[in-house]
């Protein structure tokens, strides 16, 4: 039963100039820039996060072909942001964070920023939230587990020669 997915996908290759045939094609899609790159944002509905990011992405591939997928967009917040998505305090979430309150078990950051800032992806957030605070934003992102995967299968496409080192078995447990 499809689902709907909040999912981003970085690319190369599609300029400024580029976008209009992806905005015919994705309507409701976001764009953001970072030199010479662009993420392209947008709402599926679709099996699976990974079935939603394929479906992404060949959207946009068939809109702008010179598009190549170089990673999917794990959407990481920080706790100012998570405090607006949860419409809470920020002071309500660093305490829901640090276990000074709350259920625990918030999950890990998989990074810090800037002055100490940490992230998360924002799917572990919602999965969090939904089973420790009984919150469903009805949000689906993409887990990082399926990011990562999906990551691998862009890197690949972009380089025969790492595909070549990692062989067909390389993933087999």
């Amino acid at each position: 039963m499809p689902s709907t997915y909040k999912v981003g996908v970085v690319f190369e290759g599609l300029a400024t100039e580029s976008l209009g045939p992806v905005s015919r094609a994705l309507p409701e899609a976001v764009f953001s820039q970072a030199g010479e790159v662009t993420t392209v944002r947008a709402t599926l509905r679709a099996p699976g996060p990974a079935a939603a990011v394929a479906a992404l992405v060949e959207q946009v591939g068939k809109a702008v072909p010179a598009a190549v997928p170089l990673r999917a967009d794990q959407d990481l917040v920080s706790v100012s942001d998570i405090a607006q998505r949860l419409g809470r305090t920020r002071e309500s979430i660093r305490l829901l964070v640090d276990a000074k309150r709350g259920p625990g078990n918030f999950p890990a950051p998989v990074g810090v920023v800037g002055d100490g800032i940490k992230v998360w992806p924002w799917s572990v957030v919602l999965e969090w939230s939904d089973k420790f605070l009984g919150v469903d934003l009805g949000e689906n992102g993409v887990p990082p587990l399926t990011a990562a995967v999906l990551d691998v299968g862009f890197a690949t496409r972009r380089s025969p020669e790492l595909a070549a080192a990692l062989g067909p078995g390389w993933l087999a447990p």
